[in-house]
């Protein structure tokens, strides 16, 4: 599917009149997700990378489009290829236009965990594994699409017109490999040129802005910091607020995984973790002071300090998380 679609249906499948049984269902449902198989043989299976169109060919293991509009109860498109029971994924010359109160239905339905602590710890690990890369292309491309307005508007026309005398490439989109730097910045380059069609197929269709509000919810929710990275990198600028509140936000974060782990671990278990992790407190200070003593020519020496504690801060986070996803509660 090319959308971002199912990342909010990938976070939302057991949200149903079940919801007494929402825990233990979302805890199958999630540790079923690295076993699925790819239902769209066609495409060349890249899971959990690749794009939102394979995360979607592995969740039709657990939910299909039909099923979808069942529980809207509203049509998902007003046109395009369509129909009420199945995505036409080879149509090249039209695509679907989404029907602005499912868009609405979708984003006001699709993130419990807004209102929800639970369903949110049960659900950030597989944001992480699953769909926080593609989460940030999508955001990332959306925002420099919005920051050059001239060039929006000539690929939305260039798009159009292609699409009207049936002559658009079949892989139309390559050159969206390199949009915006980001296969430099270490993104999917196909992710990235699908995120660049998706967005001109939704500001044609007059649901770019819904869509992105719900991205941002979504991110806002599972991504914390990534808004705040983005704006720093974009200011070209590293002041010390931006590393001192990404410090705060990422170290917010750790706290947090460390405390889920910590939950799940028996009396004698919480005393290693917990000798373990000062050891940790100790050498990431003295090991961010080295690391900042080679940057201090060429930046603030206090912001290098800042900038490669969270580093570390990261990756110790990405660590227990880990960690946490291999211990069954």
């Amino acid at each position: 599917m090319r959308t971002f679609l199912l990342m909010f249906v990938g976070l939302w499948l057991s949200v149903s009149s079940h919801a007494a049984e929402r825990p233990a269902s979302l805890r199958d449902i999630w540790a079923s997700l690295g076993s699925t198989q790819n239902q769209c043989p066609e495409l060349h299976d890249y899971f959990p990378n690749g794009g939102i169109r394979i995360f979607y060919c592995h969740i039709m293991d657990l939910m299909d489009y039909a099923q979808l509009r069942d529980l809207a109860g509203i049509p998902i498109y007003l046109q395009g290829p369509h129909t009420d029971e199945r995505l036409n994924l080879n149509a090249r010359f039209e695509f679907g236009h989404y029907n602005p109160e499912f868009v609405r239905w979708l984003i006001k339905n699709a993130l419990p965990a807004a209102q929800d602590p639970e369903f949110l710890r049960l659900t950030q690990n597989a944001y992480q594994q699953y769909l926080r890369l593609s989460a940030q292309t999508y955001y990332i491309v959306y925002r420099d699409l919005r920051a050059n307005p001239e060039y929006l508007q000539e690929q939305q026309e260039k798009y159009q017109v292609l699409m009207k005398t049936r002559s658009l490439p079949a892989f139309y989109g390559e050159d969206y490999y390199y949009f915006s730097g980001l296969y430099e910045k270490g993104y999917d380059g196909n992710v990235a040129q699908r995120a660049v069609l998706f967005w001109l197929r939704r500001f044609i269709d007059g649901s770019a802005e819904e869509f992105f509000a719900g991205l941002m919810q979504l991110m806002q929710l599972y991504d914390k910091d990534f808004e705040l990275r983005y704006e720093c990198e974009l200011s070209q600028i590293t002041s010390l607020h931006c590393a001192e509140t990404l410090y705060s936000t990422v170290d917010a974060e750790l706290n947090t995984v460390y405390t889920a782990l910590k939950n799940k671990l028996d009396k004698q278990q919480r005393k290693k973790l917990l000798a373990a992790q000062r050891k940790w407190l100790a050498f990431r200070d003295s090991n961010a002071t080295f690391i900042a003593d080679f940057y201090r020519r060429i930046t603030d020496e206090k912001i290098a300090m800042i900038e490669a504690k969270t580093a570390l801060t990261r990756e110790r986070t990405e660590a227990l998380r880990a960690l946490s996803m291999d211990i069954q509660p």
